[in-house]
């Protein structure tokens, strides 16, 4: 995903958006609600002053609910952190805790929630929060309206940014 924004004020542009983000994630099932995975994520946000952020994780995974059209899943695992954020590069170990829950409401429409906490391990008050709530419906069959609110916390983020950044 990605995003760019701009307002103007008084005849002032200034930037609103400028972000990109990425995730890969691989889960094998070892029965019908356990799995393991490797996810890998990946971020750069320039309002943020974060040149980029990786974060690379095997998880432990279990379907808490696995229904047809409704589930939920929590992951735990180990975590390394690589970033480079306010012109500082760092790379932490940390440990991620994650849940995903999904609802199809009809055969076209979908609801999901998903939140991950990330601290880390040597110093818990360093921390990452990622929480995204969604609705997706089909306009064709290759093409979805999405209407998603993400919410990324960064307890330490660069200096003199904020460390709450909610986009809709």
């Amino acid at each position: 995903g990605f995003g760019y924004g701009e307002t103007k004020d008084n005849g002032v542009r200034s930037k609103n958006q400028d972000f990109l983000t990425a995730f890969f994630q691989y889960n094998h099932l070892f029965t019908d609600r356990l799995y393991g995975a490797a996810r890998v994520d990946g971020l750069h946000d320039n309002l943020a002053d974060v040149n980029y952020r990786f974060t690379i994780s095997p998880n432990v995974g279990y379907f808490v609910i696995k229904q047809e059209k409704t589930f939920l899943t929590v992951e735990a695992g180990p975590a390394l952190v690589i970033e480079e954020v306010g012109g500082i590069d760092r790379s932490y170990w940390a440990v991620r805790f994650a849940d995903r829950f999904e609802h199809q409401l009809t055969k076209t429409t979908k609801i999901w929630q998903f939140a991950e906490y990330i601290p880390q391990v040597d110093d818990l008050n360093n921390y990452l929060v990622n929480l995204e709530l969604g609705i997706a419906t089909k306009i064709t069959k290759a093409m979805d309206l999405r209407v998603v609110l993400v919410d990324n916390y960064n307890n330490r983020p660069a200096r003199n940014r904020r460390t709450n950044d909610l986009k809709l």
